[in-house]
């Protein structure tokens, strides 16, 4: 009923002092020394994959206004050419320099894999990480094109991510 679950409500909210969960005996604060080495750590972003394609070189000429990442699949490359040639041009703007990067992970047939590799060679848009591309994985997509534009293109004014499915009205 809704009035216990209110009722519930009432009673548990969270304190707005802290004070008794933070109270710990003195003697056990200052009659060791702490220090970060005895103290057990691990890496907050534990996203441990590496480049297999990657274009390094593409922001290091001019200061991109905008960095479009873009998640696709192997398979969509009439996708990733109609984006090429619409909204996903990078000289349709005139003075406003806007780079367009296609994310993928590694794909499980080599042929595939073949494929892109000789699409990136052409274009020079593509990046590739080693973890298998799936739908469960376009969280490490993600991630890896932040990582790409922290790395590469730190000085990009803005970037936003969409994926190949989408139209962006520019």
């Amino acid at each position: 009923c809704w009035a216990s679950a209110l009722w519930y409500l009432s009673i548990s909210r969270p304190t707005s002092t802290y004070g008794d969960h933070l109270e710990l005996p003195k003697r056990m604060i200052y009659g060791k020394n702490l220090t970060f080495s005895n103290i057990r750590t691990r890496s907050l972003n534990p996203h441990a994959f590496e480049f297999v394609i990657n274009e390094p070189k593409k922001c290091t000429s001019v200061t991109p206004f905008l960095v479009i990442l873009i998640s696709t699949t192997h398979k969509e490359f009439d996708a990733r050419q109609a984006i090429r040639e619409t909204w996903g041009d990078e000289n349709t703007f005139g003075n406003i320099r806007i780079l367009t990067i296609f994310l993928l992970g590694w794909n499980t047939d080599a042929v595939l894999n073949q494929m892109v590799e000789q699409e990136s060679q052409i274009f020079h848009d593509i990046v590739v990480e080693n973890f298998i591309d799936s739908y469960h994985n376009l969280t490490l997509k993600t991630m890896m094109g932040m990582r790409w534009v922290a790395t590469f293109c730190p000085k990009a004014q803005y970037v936003m991510k969409t994926d190949s499915d989408i139209f962006v009205n520019m």
